[in-house]
């Protein structure tokens, strides 16, 4: 007779709801401070050169507390703890106009914001069946566009009507909503798949043997699939700072098309990472390559094009690609490798995104010719960045092929 738990049909929903809920949150409370930050240093009285500081202590606090945690854990005290800290470092903000105060909450709340995007994860995974492993990892990885294009024009709305507190007041409050609904959910929520293996070792080998992992370790298709994953970012990331500057500067579009660009850019790639979430294609090398071709034709297109409107459409055409391309691969990863190092990963690749990210908008703007006739070449930088976005899927077929080995 079997004694352990096993989710119920209606945790099986809680559960994921729960998590996407967590994580879309975490996406928010990282991105709000960029559009806020110049009202929170007036605010502190401080230059306003002085707002990237807000952005980047998060940042960088989130990508050191994701390298640091290593032990692999669905403890609910910790999600609990983390859920507390990130919601009391998120108010905290607002109860001071001093500066190097607001610094300080902020690096507190990439520690637990850090922290909650490893355990999140790893608490759903360890906790489903490994069939819908690949699918809930997709739903997971799309609240980072939805937190975007929806969550930041409502606080910003809000903002505005308001105060600048007002925002981070709002996303605390959810945060507690979200500790609540966590606490709340059943003792079965909490049961790792693995830890059943003794109870239904039949069932526990019929499923391992359909899901085929690429990693028993950090071994070199782990590394092959991560680099995969770095050089996606990276090159993103070189188009992506400097196509709406060439699109502001070059058309002079307006303020109005650049949103529009971004939201259907964000709720493009929302909708894409569903599908692929519900679909979630066995031929994965053909869809990178396809997205892969996307970002160069809409790049390309992009940076040539002379009517404003169009342009702006292959920007948000690019912004689709190119995420759901790094989406997808990241989804493929971390569904892919075993519980023991899952954490590991995770970490690793968050980490190690938001340095190819940095290291990206450094190079393009090296990449980019001096003005000629009132604007600049852009001539140079498409064509790296065209060679690293043809490398990537070579870089993943590669990634395929060592873990068929």
């Amino acid at each position: 007779m079997d004694t352990h738990l096993t989710p119920t049909s209606n945790t099986r929903y809680r559960l994921p709801l729960v998590a996407f809920f967590i994580h879309f949150l975490v996406a928010l409370d990282g991105l709000m401070a960029v559009p806020l930050s110049a009202m929170m240093t007036a605010a502190s009285h401080t230059q306003v050169s002085q707002a990237g500081y807000l952005t980047s202590s998060y940042t960088l606090a989130a990508a050191i507390t994701c390298l640091l945690i290593r032990s692999r854990t669905s403890n609910r005290f910790i999600v609990m703890l983390c859920l507390i800290g990130l919601a009391a470092s998120t108010v905290a903000v607002t109860v001071t106009s001093d500066f190097a105060f607001m610094l300080a909450a902020r690096v507190a709340a990439g520690v637990f914001g850090g922290a909650l995007t490893v355990l999140n994860v790893e608490h759903l995974l360890a906790c489903i069946h490994p069939s819908q492993k690949k699918k809930f990892t997709a739903y997971i990885m799309s609240t980072y566009p939805l937190a975007l294009t929806v969550g930041i024009p409502v606080l910003l709305l809000f903002a505005g009507k308001t105060d600048w507190q007002s925002a981070f007041w709002m996303v605390g409050g959810l945060l507690v909503i979200a500790l609540l609904g966590f606490g709340l959910l059943p003792l079965s929520s909490f049961t790792s798949i693995a830890n059943t293996a003794n109870a239904c070792p039949h069932q526990q080998l019929a499923a391992a043997s359909q899901y085929h992992t690429v990693d028993e370790g950090m071994n070199r298709p782990l590394i092959s699939g991560i680099a995969a994953i770095i050089l996606a970012v990276f090159s993103t990331f070189l188009l992506s700072l400097q196509f709406p500057v060439m699109l502001l500067e070059r058309l002079a579009i307006s303020e109005a098309q650049l949103s529009l660009s971004y939201l259907l850019g964000g709720s493009g790639c929302f909708v894409a990472m569903q599908w692929y979430g519900h679909h979630h294609p066995k031929q994965s090398l053909r869809l990178i390559t396809a997205l892969s071709g996307g970002i160069v034709i809409t790049a390309l297109a992009g940076f040539s094009l002379q009517w404003s409107l169009l342009a702006v459409f292959c920007f948000a055409g690019f912004m689709v690609v190119s995420a759901t391309r790094t989406l997808v691969l990241v989804t493929e990863i971390i569904s892919s490798v075993s519980d023991g190092i899952r954490v590991r990963v995770i970490g690793m690749q968050n980490a190690l995104q938001h340095f190819s990210a940095g290291s990206a908008g450094a190079i393009s703007s090296m990449l980019i010719l001096p003005a000629e006739a009132g604007s600049p070449g852009y001539t140079p930088l498409l064509v790296f960045a065209t060679l690293c976005i043809g490398i990537t899927p070579v870089m993943w077929r590669m990634t395929l092929r060592l873990s068929r080995a």
